[in-house]
This record gives C-alpha cells, sequence and structure tokens, in this order.
C-alpha cells in the first residue's frame, strides 16, 4: 500500500479514457475537477474539492477505477459519463454514473459474482463476467466495498467506498516511505562490496594453467629431477721408456 491522493489520481485515469468517450460525443465530466466552463459555474461557490487520502494499493485502486469507467463509456450510447468523489472523515467514495442502458433489478443482486453476465439484448457487448467480479474481490482487498445503484433504461450509478486517512498520518506514512526507499537504494548500492567474493577453485584433477598474460609474472619451469651424469675416464697411454743416451747404446 501506498498513500494516494485520490482527486489527482482518479483523474489521471479519467483523461486517459477521455478519448473513448469523445469517439461517442458523450459528456464526459470529471466534478472535482471540471474542464467545460458550464459545469465549473454550477459547481462555483458550492463546494471546494478536499484533498482525501486513502493508503492502498495503487495498481488495484487503478484497476477497479478504470473498469468502471470503462464500462460506463462502453454501455452508454449517448448522453453523460460523470466521475465525482465524496468522503466523511473516515471515507472515501468514488463514483461513476452514466445516463445508459442500465441493469434490470434482478440482475444487481447478482451484478458482482464470478462469471455472472448480464444478457441485454440492447447491446451484444455481454462480456465475459470477471470485470466486476475482480472489482469486488480488489476493493475488498484494500478495506473497502463496492455497490451499484441502477434503473434499467435509464443508467447507473456504481459506488466505491475506501477507508480514509487524515493529512497528519498520510504525511507520516509518505516520509516513512521515502526513509525505507532511502535505505533499500544505499543497501542496493553497497551491497556489492560488502559481501566477500568467493575465489574460483581448480579442481585437484586438473593441472593448473599458468597466466602468461599478466604482467611481472614468469611462468613456472618444471624441473624433473635426474641421476648426477658422471663424465668418462678417458685411460692413460702408458709412458714411452725413457730414451738412452746415445753413448750407452748397443750396436747388434
Amino acid at each position: 500500500p501506498k498513500v494516494v491522493d485520490v482527486v489527482p489520481f482518479v483523474h489521471d485515469i479519467f483523461e486517459g479514457l477521455e478519448s473513448k468517450a469523445k469517439e461517442k460525443n458523450l459528456h464526459f465530466i470529471y466534478k472535482p475537477l471540471p474542464d467545460d466552463n458550464v459545469t465549473k459555474e454550477k459547481l462555483n461557490g458550492r463546494r471546494l474539492s478536499p484533498v482525501f487520502y486513502v493508503n492502498v494499493d495503487n495498481d488495484h485502486l487503478r484497476e477497479v477505477i478504470s473498469n468502471l469507467i470503462e464500462n460506463a463509456v462502453k454501455y452508454t450510447p449517448s448522453g453523460d459519463v460523470v466521475v465525482d468523489i465524496n468522503g466523511d472523515d473516515n471515507h472515501i467514495v468514488v463514483s461513476v454514473a452514466d445516463t445508459g442502458l442500465g441493469i434490470p433489478r434482478e440482475d444487481q443482486a447478482h451484478l458482482f459474482q464470478k462469471f455472472y453476465r448480464v444478457d441485454n439484448t440492447d447491446t451484444r457487448e455481454i462480456g465475459t463476467g470477471l470485470g466486476l467480479y475482480l472489482c469486488r474481490r480488489l476493493t475488498e482487498t484494500m478495506g473497502g466495498r463496492i455497490w451499484v445503484e441502477s434503473e434499467y433504461k435509464k443508467g447507473s450509478t456504481f459506488y466505491v467506498e475506501l477507508p480514509r486517512i487524515n493529512h497528519k498520518d498520510a504525511m507520516r506514512l509518505i516520509e516513512q516511505a521515502s526513509i525505507e526507499a532511502e535505505n533499500a537504494a544505499v543497501a542496493r548500492a553497497t551491497a556489492p562490496f560488502a559481501s566477500p567474493v568467493t575465489p574460483l577453485t581448480v579442481p585437484p584433477s586438473l593441472p593448473s594453467v599458468p597466466d602468461i598474460t599478466a604482467p611481472h609474472q614468469t611462468a613456472p619451469v618444471a624441473v624433473v629431477a635426474t641421476a648426477p651424469v658422471t663424465p668418462p675416464v678417458l685411460a692413460t697411454p702408458p709412458s714411452a721408456p725413457p730414451s738412452q743416451p746415445l753413448a750407452q747404446r748397443r750396436t747388434y
């Protein structure tokens, strides 16, 4: 859950679906922030739009409101689609009203059940029966409730009620979320340096290969131990007999 300022949040969804309403020439009105001068004059002096805070899942709220506005545009051949926001100290209520086909009374009690479809002969767009069921489940998950008021052939109004939080609690939760996000960012940034790096090991059966590309390293040289080599001893030739003096030589 996150703190949501409902008025601008729903307005963004409203603007995203405005083109679909213009394609059907519908009078598309967002009462908290009316765009046309006529509606502004009607609302002028009657009320100022207060700030409505809720603490919910943004995606859940967006899906619910989008589905309700899309249905209002789809099932309104001509006329108006009006989105409004009201509330008290404890709740906020988002309403989506249309002047479309309406829902028969006998179908209204089952409208939010799974796979229930209103077989309206005025339109072929029956649907799967899951949209409103999911809206109910998501609204209940956010701690709220959803209901409808409708009259056949005269239109429908869907209401989504959610728990409201005051301004003080909203600011506290926003500050807390900001601190948590900052701490998480710091943790992510320092995580690679804090965790030790485990060196890769070479299996014993494989010989290690020296890195011959690293600077100032010399590849180890394998030394093979061999028996000492004894140089061969050369035989000394026999000494020649000393020569006799000439006078002592005998003559035969």
